[in-house]
């Protein structure tokens, strides 16, 4: 049998899922394994989904904001992602925090389930990751907090489709700029680094997964007063602070990892810090990053 090759694209997560297959198989085989990656990331979609008020992410975050020092029995998978981002949030000495859900929140970037924008009494107790510890698959945490889990999710859910795609079949998944590759030795990648639809440069790639994150949609903007207005937001510093971040960080980061979701979880820290502590940390992680400036000049943090 010739080698065969299967292209399918599905909205899911927020985005479009993009799926391609390749082997030596019959069509009806390539679809069923299709059909089982998209139906991975649904599955995971509905379990970490901000979104969804009936996921377990949003009744973890119901009963985090009414009580404290209680503990909350996860998933295998939503330990997965917890222990991660933690470890993140510590290694980054809060950089990383999945705990600025309240700030998206209040910026109409995330939906408000829990009538949280109005309650001021409420938003001024809140804390952050250091209040969370995970122990035997069990989320303690000592003040109220709201989480949200966002792109490392995203990431999440691409390499566990992983899982559904046999070993004799080539892959690339792409989830709204979180893609992994079977065969991403010899492969490059595309990044866009401007709003205008020329400003893509060719990059090879430098692990099996990569991430981006950009904010040039915010290159046309005068400067935010009402809000932070960007899905970058520095958890240490005030909403002034972010406002300018979201003004004045224009051009991409990508990070390549191992996991689609090491990568994207560590896009946010090379955005945030400065050049040799982020070097340290994907060092940590085993990690490379290549940045763009909005005109397509690259700079990478070799580790």
């Amino acid at each position: 049998m010739m080698l065969n090759t299967l292209t399918r694209c599905k909205p899911l997560l927020g985005t479009f899922i993009d799926v391609q297959l390749s082997g030596n198989k019959a069509d009806d085989e390539l679809i069923t394994v299709s059909n089982n990656v998209f139906s991975e990331i649904e599955r995971i979609h509905h379990l970490m989904s901000f979104h969804d008020p009936l996921s377990e992410l949003s009744l973890l975050n119901q009963a985090m904001l009414k009580s404290c020092k209680l503990s909350h029995k996860l998933s295998p998978d939503f330990t997965q992602v917890l222990t991660l981002a933690l470890e993140l949030f510590n290694a980054s000495k809060g950089y990383y925090d999945i705990t600025v859900a309240s700030k998206l929140v209040v910026d109409h970037q995330l939906p408000d389930h829990l009538q949280l924008a109005n309650d001021s009494e409420l938003l001024s107790r809140l804390g952050n990751s250091s209040n969370l510890s995970i122990s035997n698959n069990t989320l303690m945490n000592t003040k109220p907090v709201l989480v949200d889990l966002g792109g490392i999710a995203k990431g999440f859910a691409v390499d566990s489709a992983i899982r559904m795609i046999p070993k004799s079949i080539q892959f690339t998944i792409n989830a709204g700029g979180d893609m992994a590759m079977s065969h991403w030795q010899q492969a490059s990648v595309s990044l866009k680094y401007a709003k205008r639809p020329s400003a893509l440069k060719k990059v090879s790639m430098l692990a099996s997964s990569v991430a981006t994150s950009a904010d040039y949609n915010q290159e046309n903007n005068k400067e935010n007063t009402q809000g932070v207005n960007s899905h970058i937001i520095n958890p240490r510093q005030s909403d002034d602070v972010n406002r300018q971040i979201a003004n004045h960080f224009k051009g991409c980061v990508s990070v390549f990892a191992d996991t689609t979701m090491l990568a994207d979880a560590l896009t946010k820290v090379v955005v945030l810090l400065k050049p040799k502590a982020a070097k340290t940390i994907l060092e940590q992680f085993n990690a490379k990053a290549v940045l763009l400036n909005r005109f397509g000049f690259k700079r990478q943090i070799n580790t």
